[in-house]
């Protein structure tokens, strides 16, 4: 954010794995957080077979390093169990290569020691720091903010809204309803 010339406090939205980011970079940098948005994630520790994004990554990591076109990676993805959409998702992160195909811009093998560092941590005390600088939208068919979570959160000033018909991709399942809450006050 500062390379791009941003300053001051920021606010800071982030989903499933991005919103316990959220959380630790309120810890560590507190005077650059303005407020946190946790889009269906709460600050427990997360259980690995508990965690939707442990399937989406696994796939990711059995997904080829490249492949001759955007159409075949996603073939690739969706012949592996995942939703369309959520393939689509995941496909903003290919580039073109040199030979004329396509491959992952990112280390998903660094991705994947990342996720199950920070999804490991216990981040109760970031939201307690945040109090009322802090909201979280919860997905009504998903299981990563249950009703302890909210009543938890809540208590810490931390108000949490839920989407009753998104999953756990709610960028992908409510888009609409996501940008309204975002862009609320």
């Amino acid at each position: 954010a500062r390379g791009a010339g941003l300053s001051g406090p920021l606010d800071v939205a982030g989903h499933s794995l991005g919103g316990r980011v959220a959380l630790a970079l309120s810890q560590g940098a507190p005077d650059a957080v303005a407020r946190v948005s946790l889009l269906d994630i709460a600050p427990s520790p997360i259980a690995t077979a508990q965690s939707e994004s442990t399937r989406v990554l696994e796939i990711l990591l059995r997904a080829p390093a490249r492949a001759a076109d955007r159409r075949a990676m996603r073939a690739e993805l969706t012949g592996q169990g995942l939703a369309g959409p959520l393939a689509d998702w995941l496909l903003m992160n290919v580039e073109p290569d040199a030979e004329g195909g396509v491959h992952w811009r990112f280390d998903r093998e660094a991705l994947a020691v990342f996720h199950g560092r920070v999804n490991g941590e216990d981040l109760w005390q970031a939201l307690a720091h945040l109090g009322e600088r802090a909201r979280c939208l919860r997905a009504g068919r998903a299981h990563y903010v249950g009703d302890q979570d909210v009543a938890r959160m809540e208590a810490l000033g931390c108000p949490v809204e839920t989407l009753p018909d998104a999953g756990h991709y709610v960028h992908v399942d409510a888009p609409d309803a996501l940008l309204r809450w975002l862009t609320r006050d």
